[in-house]
């Protein structure tokens, strides 16, 4: 009898430390959620709205909206349920997003006639047709005569939009795509709520229309999050090689995005050992290998290498050592709280993540001598956007542990 109490009591204290694991974890991704997205509007706000009282003003407002977003989320209405499972709004919102982009972007294309505008564009687009001729991706300049950074990751997804001749809808259909998986996976009033924070977001619209490829980035990186919280207790080999793809394809977008390759297999192993090894050397195959033949063809063309030279530039030696020992530091923590199942991966990506693209953010401004509206640096943040979001959503839906 005694034994059975004993067991009892263990078990009951386990199931509140979770509890609390829990809790810490939907106020840290709380946090994190409304100063990613209350900080990448800032450039935005600040380069629209010169009047510093009328910028006070919108910044505050938007700050009051994300809180009303959470506020109604957290609701338990019927009218909130039935609203968010109106698939008309799906839709009506999704072709509002994509006349915005279809009628927004040749005229800020059109920009690059008179030497301004954003020119990362050209970086895909003129990568994906000289991989059609068989050409070596990066041997074409922007218009602005920069080098690319955009990696094979990024060509490869985005071989139908360029091919058929509307690259700009890429980053429209990455979203339906994301949408789509939480609309399965986590229920309509998630995506929901996911889809408004990211339309009422400035910075998200106004890349939206840029056409950014960073978009592709934060997309997948969220879907691969959420697929593996999903799976990992369960993975097969095929779940594992189409994990990998998502893996290996974000983690050779940008040559700072293969630290995710790691991170994967590592959480993965923890929870199921050959899955994570199996993870891990198929994902570098995919990241590594098509970059590694390019390469190789001609290293001096080889430009997604230069940010390695940007980022030397943009953060000091010190200050890159304080970003890694906060990025390592996140990853023992939640690597410990996640081997317990007392938080989610989707979390522990986000904690570890988010001080290298802050760094790069803040290293960025310093650069440009904190003048924000000049800053481009705050595009840093769009991949953390639909990982932050959704993080943040899922960790507020999440129930205790029974």
């Amino acid at each position: 009898m005694g034994s059975i109490l004993r067991r009892i009591t263990e078990k009951m204290r386990i199931v509140n430390m979770r509890i609390k694991l829990l809790k810490i974890q939907k106020v840290l991704n709380l946090i994190t959620f409304i100063i990613l997205f209350e900080v990448s509007c800032l450039r935005t706000i600040i380069k629209y709205v010169t009047n510093p009282l009328l910028n006070t003003f919108v910044i505050i407002s938007y700050f009051l909206l994300l809180l009303l977003i959470i506020y109604l989320f957290q609701l338990r209405k019927s009218i909130i349920d039935r609203i968010s499972k109106n698939k008309y709004l799906y839709v009506l919102s999704i072709l509002s997003l994509a006349a915005i982009v279809l009628y927004g972007y040749p005229i800020a294309d059109s920009l690059k006639l008179h030497g301004k505008g954003s020119d990362q564009d050209d970086c895909v687009i003129l990568g994906v047709e000289n991989l059609l001729k068989v050409q070596n991706p990066y041997s074409s300049r922007t218009y602005h005569s920069n080098p690319c950074s955009t990696g094979m990751g990024v060509l490869i997804a985005y071989i139908p939009f360029v091919y058929i001749g509307f690259y700009e809808l890429g980053s429209v259909i990455f979203m339906i795509i994301t949408l789509w998986y939480l609309y399965i996976n986590r229920g309509p009033k998630l995506a929901f709520f996911y889809k408004i924070t990211l339309l009422t977001n400035i910075l998200f619209i106004e890349l939206m229309v840029v056409g950014s490829d960073l978009f592709l980035i934060g997309f997948f990186l969220l879907i691969a999050a959420l697929y593996m919280d999903a799976n990992i207790d369960n993975m097969s080999i095929g779940k594992t090689l189409l994990l990998s793809v998502l893996v290996g394809l974000v983690a050779s977008s940008r040559i700072n995005m293969l630290i995710i390759l790691p991170i994967f297999a590592i959480f993965g192993y923890f929870r199921n050992k050959l899955s994570g090894i199996l993870m891990f050397l198929s994902s570098s195959v995919i990241a590594i290998l098509p970059s590694f033949l390019i390469y190789i063809s001609n290293p001096s063309l080889f430009t997604p290498l230069h940010l390695i030279q940007k980022a030397e530039m943009l953060l000091p030696l010190s200050v890159r050592f304080v970003v890694i020992a906060i990025m390592a530091f996140s990853l023992v923590i939640s690597l410990f709280l996640y081997s317990k199942k007392a938080i989610l991966f989707t979390s522990a990506l986000l904690w570890i993540l988010t001080p290298m693209f802050v760094g790069l953010l803040i290293g960025g401004l310093a650069h440009v001598e904190y003048k924000v509206s000049l800053s481009e640096h705050f595009n840093y943040l769009i991949p953390l956007l639909p990982l932050a979001s959704a993080s943040c959503l899922i960790s507020l839906q999440e129930g205790e542990p029974k």
